[in-house]
């Protein structure tokens, strides 16, 4: 009817475009539900008409449009993709050359793009998910690309806009045993992955079993019938896979518990090594102090190094120097013999007396000289005379002598109240003595 009112219009406007447009959609509607050998006619007249449409306006968009449908009815699957993609970047308005498109993708195999170019019609041209035929679409894309849990999420989102649709409830028991299929599949499932397939595999089976006492639908009840038995094989399949899942999960769950229990072992015989020997070492630390503490007593009563004798008070005006130069003297004049010492300090008065300077010596010899030319007759006098210059000399010597020998002894001894020992001072007159029966003799 349409057909013959678009040739009466067509005839009576002379090739008017819009009639001719309707005639090529018309021919390229009837051409997918024609017989095989009438197929390729209906397609060539839509075609002729398309082209007529484009000779009478270039910018015809759904002229354009209709020639690529025709080439992907063809099967020139390239050539249709090259004429949508003029066609969509022509206009935004229309969802159809999106769809188309994506529907060439999908023929193509290129699901993932054919998924993309759907959802971005519907979000473009239908504010979301809100036309469930092309959602429809999109879970057959989704389903084709293995993405199974994707494809049950969008249909249930179209069930929910369409619920008495029979074939999307039909394509939704097919999503849910796929995907229930593959979850068993799956090579580290768990008992909780394994009873949820079994949940779905479940509402696929009624579900299929409403599907096939129907009648007069775009799917058989025999195809119905053949996923509810293929629902039930997977279900039976599903409890063996739950029994044997459950035992490998209880063993790993012994495994995993008698590692923590060695585990836990283990830890706590290295905490408790770790206390002995910290122990030990506390306890060998203890010993040592004890045994320290022990030998620095012995030490301390043995007057040993260890004792500590604190030092003398400092004398008033000095000396320091040497007094620390007498004590090292000291502690060396213990060592040596009491022969040694006396020697040692004959040496130093020598030494003392040699450097001293000879005024004295020469004074006394003036003297001497002059006594005996003033008087030989009086040698008893003169002799007595210089008896007491000789015991003055003596004297003056003894004095100096002691003062000289008392400071160089302060750097060997410790001087007491700053007065020269008994036997020192002995020691010094019989050094002057010799001196002075030296100085005679001369």
């Amino acid at each position: 009817m349409a057909q013959s009112t678009f040739e009466k219009i067509n005839a009576e406007s002379k090739n008017d475009p819009y009639a001719m447009l309707g005639l090529g959609n018309i021919w390229l509607d009837w051409a997918p539900s024609a017989p095989e050998e009438k197929r390729p006619t209906y397609l060539k007249r839509a075609f002729d008409y398309y082209q007529a449409v484009l000779k009478k306006d270039p910018t015809n968009i759904y002229a354009a449009h209709g020639i690529g449908c025709v080439y992907a009815s063809q099967g020139k699957v390239n050539e249709a993709k090259a004429i949508f993609i003029q066609v969509r970047e022509a206009t935004n308005d229309v969802p159809e050359p999106w769809l188309n498109l994506a529907h060439i993708y999908y023929d193509q195999g290129f699901y993932i793009n054919a998924i993309k170019l759907y959802e971005n019609c519907l979000h473009r041209f239908f504010g979301g998910y809100r036309d469930s035929t092309i959602m429809g679409y999109m879970a057959r894309a989704c389903y084709k690309a293995g993405k199974y849990a994707d494809a049950s999420t969008v249909l249930v989102k179209a069930l929910h806009l369409s619920p008495d649709d029979n074939m999307i409830r039909y394509n939704f028991g097919m999503a849910q045993i796929a995907q229930a299929h593959h979850a068993l599949e799956h090579s580290d499932e768990t008992v909780a992955m394994v009873k949820s397939a079994m949940t779905m595999l479940r509402n696929g089976r009624e579900l299929f079993k409403q599907l096939k006492v129907l009648k007069k639908q775009k799917f058989t009840s025999n195809a119905a019938a053949r996923e509810e038995k293929r629902a039930n094989e997977y279900l039976q399949q599903a409890k063996q896979t739950e029994k044997r899942v459950g035992k490998v999960e209880a063993d790993k769950l012994a495994k995993i518990k008698d590692v923590d229990q060695k585990l836990a072992e283990f830890k706590g015989s290295l905490e408790k090594e770790a206390e002995e020997q910290r122990e030990q070492k506390r306890q060998e630390e203890a010993a040592r102090i004890e045994k320290y503490k022990l030998f620095q007593q012995e030490n301390v009563e043995s007057k040993d190094l260890l004792r500590y004798d604190e030092p003398a008070p400092k004398r008033a005006g000095g000396g320091g120097k040497r007094k620390k130069k007498k004590e090292d003297d000291d502690d060396d004049d213990d060592d040596l013999g009491e022969e040694k010492q006396v020697e040692k300090k004959k040496r130093k008065t020598k030494k003392k007396k040699a450097t001293e300077p000879k005024e004295n010596s020469k004074k006394r010899k003036a003297k001497l000289k002059r006594d005996d030319d003033d008087d030989s007759d009086d040698s008893d006098s003169d002799e007595d005379t210089s008896k007491p210059a000789a015991s003055a000399g003596k004297k003056s010597l003894l004095s100096k002598a002691t003062v000289d020998s008392s400071d160089d002894d302060s750097d060997d001894m410790e001087p007491q109240a700053n007065e020269p020992t008994a036997e020192a001072a002995a020691k010094v007159n019989k050094v002057l003595d010799d001196t002075s029966s030296e100085e005679d003799a001369e």
